[in-house]
């Protein structure tokens, strides 16, 4: 993924751009909201990071890992 390499590379916003337009092309890929999620948790943007994070948990009520990151990101918020 080129947003990876991007990120991968010292380019986090360049990569967080990337993954925001093929999420607006693609509103319900799930490696993109992990994707998004993780990167904007790891700029230091919680709040941006759980509006992904929600959408993720969303699509898929009964996957633990996205449960579980819905509650880091809402503990991280208290």
């Amino acid at each position: 993924m080129h947003a990876v390499a991007l990120n991968d590379a010292g380019q986090r916003e360049a990569a967080l751009r990337t993954l925001e337009a093929a999420r607006k092309r693609h509103p319900a890929d799930r490696d993109l909201l992990l994707a998004l999620a993780l990167f904007e948790r790891d700029a230091g943007r919680r709040e941006r990071a759980l509006v992904h994070a929600l959408r993720l948990a969303a699509l898929e009520p009964d996957n633990p890992d996205a449960q579980r990151l819905v509650a880091e990101l809402e503990a991280a918020g208290r």
